[in-house]
């Protein structure tokens, strides 16, 4: 983007720190300069500098709306939009829908958006500027019909297809976009050193598994942003599918040399899961702190190398990453699902019955419980270890809790209860119930499935229930102060 030559001068006086003085227009060139080079804090100059000059006038205080819109205040911005609202002003419908837009209030920025197109100057950018409203918002289909729009009368503007690349890319994620590839030619046809039109090829060649042709898109990527770490990682799954997998490490090793931050942190994820493929437990580790270090706090990339330990069975670096985590996240209740059962792993129990207690508070569920009581278990807390079970069969179900109370029972000697508890797990999977009567009556289970057929086993196994009722029956008849257990 050349610089215009108010905005040069403007820089001089300001470098000078002589008196300045500039006409309405010329601050709005000035500011929106800044603006789409995305220099917030030149903006904030600006604009102060405007109000200063200019503090009644319509098109400061549209800047002053703008700014706060920028700076991600959006209520604030409409606020300030709504003082000098004027429904006949394109811009101020732009700026209307695009604060509307990230307010969630849909209908309403689209009528905004009409309004700014009801008497479209075809030499106008309008379509493009309220596609970028709904582009800022996430909105990335309503933003396609206007970057469509825009084109109708600017084909060959590659901010505008630039735009409509994006916007197609996000959408992939989440369904094919048939035109990624058409764009992006388009784009490359009138700007060959397009970053994200490179990508963007080389990506669908990788979906079509034409990995070398990919590749070469994805050169020509690193060669425009050298920095970036997206060509690098890309051209490495390339190579990986190309059984080049030593080139591919290459690759991202030198790769990690020359960057840093969350770029560094997004490489060694990468690196760290093509060693630990590798069975280089070692190397997994390093890249996977690595990445820890360079990720400065952020959520994603930390979950990332707890994950990446995980995959390595280094539990007690992935305990140390999502604790990190749950500072940050306190109420997730995955990453308090995680700490729970490494905290069990590492021996900290009574650190895992806190984390089973938050869980049990934020997100109450027949899974909580029936993990907590796993913990419990483990300790030998078989009383407890019960309870919970229950707890969780009486929220739902499962065969799986039925058998553990079952195992507790035996622990317990409570025979009466067991009869009962595993009753009701055969209702629900009687070869889970074959298999703990296996534990319990090896020999006889032993001759059942060597001398006889599938019948025989269920009759024994209901027999030996029975028989089991029948003897505490006969205990209590004999003894009815004793309640059988």
């Amino acid at each position: 983007m050349s610089k215009p030559a108010i905005v040069t001068q403007y820089e001089e006086q300001l470098a000078a720190g002589t008196a300045m003085y500039f006409d309405p227009v010329e601050l709005d060139e000035i500011f929106h300069y800044y603006a789409e080079d995305n220099r917030l804090n030149m903006l904030a100059e600006v604009l102060a500098l405007s109000m200063r000059l200019h503090p009644d006038d319509v098109m400061v205080r549209q800047m002053d709306a703008e700014y706060e819109l920028n700076m991600g205040d959006t209520a604030l911005a409409l606020e300030k939009l709504d003082r000098i609202y004027n429904p006949d002003h394109p811009f101020h419908n732009i700026l209307r829908s695009a604060a509307l837009a990230k307010l969630g209030r849909t209908a309403e920025a689209l009528e905004a958006a009409q309004l700014a197109l009801r008497d479209e100057d075809p030499k106008e950018f309008v379509a493009y500027d309220v596609a970028l409203g709904f582009m800022n918002a996430n909105m990335f289909a309503l933003a396609q019909q206007y970057f469509r729009q825009s084109l109708r009368h600017h084909p060959d503007d590659s901010r505008t297809l630039s735009g409509l690349l994006y916007c197609a890319s996000q959408l992939s994620l989440v369904s094919p976009q048939d035109d990624i590839s058409d764009i992006a030619e388009r784009l490359l046809q009138l700007d060959p050193y397009n970053y994200e039109a490179w990508m963007a090829k080389g990506n669908t060649l990788a979906q079509k598994e034409l990995y070398a042709e990919a590749i070469d898109a994805y050169d020509y990527a690193m060669a425009i942003a050298p920095d970036e770490p997206d060509p690098q990682i890309f051209k490495a799954h390339c190579l990986v599918a190309l059984e080049q997998p030593e080139e591919a490490m290459r690759l991202l090793t030198e790769a990690r040399e020359r960057v840093e931050g969350e770029q560094l942190a997004t490489i060694c994820l990468v690196l760290s899961a093509m060693y630990a493929e590798h069975k280089q437990v070692d190397e997994a580790k390093e890249a996977a702190w690595t990445a820890v270090t360079a990720s400065g706090g952020d959520t994603t990339l930390l979950l990332k190398a707890a994950y990446a330990f995980l995959d390595i069975e280094a539990e007690v670096e992935a305990l140390t990453v999502f604790e990190a985590v749950d500072e940050k996240m306190p109420d997730d209740v995955t990453v308090l699902g995680h700490l729970a059962e490494l905290y069990g792993k590492t021996m900290q129990f009574e650190l895992a019955n806190k984390i089973y207690q938050r869980l049990s508070e934020i997100a109450p569920g027949a899974s909580v419980y029936a993990l907590w009581g796993g913990l419990n278990m483990s300790q030998g807390k078989y009383r407890e270890a019960y309870r919970l079970f229950n707890k969780a069969n009486q929220m739902e179900q499962m065969w799986q809790t039925c058998i553990l109370m079952a195992a507790c029972d035996v622990e317990l000697q409570y025979t009466q209860r067991l009869i009962q508890d595993l009753r009701l797990a055969y209702a629900m999977c009687p070869d889970e119930c074959f298999r703990f009567f296996e534990t319990l009556c090896p020999d006889m289970y032993k001759e059942l499935t060597l001398k006889g057929t599938i019948d025989d086993i269920v009759v024994a196994y209901h027999r030996w229930l029975d028989k089991y009722e029948d003897q505490l029956r006969r205990q209590h008849h004999s003894n009815p102060s004793q309640s059988p257990k």
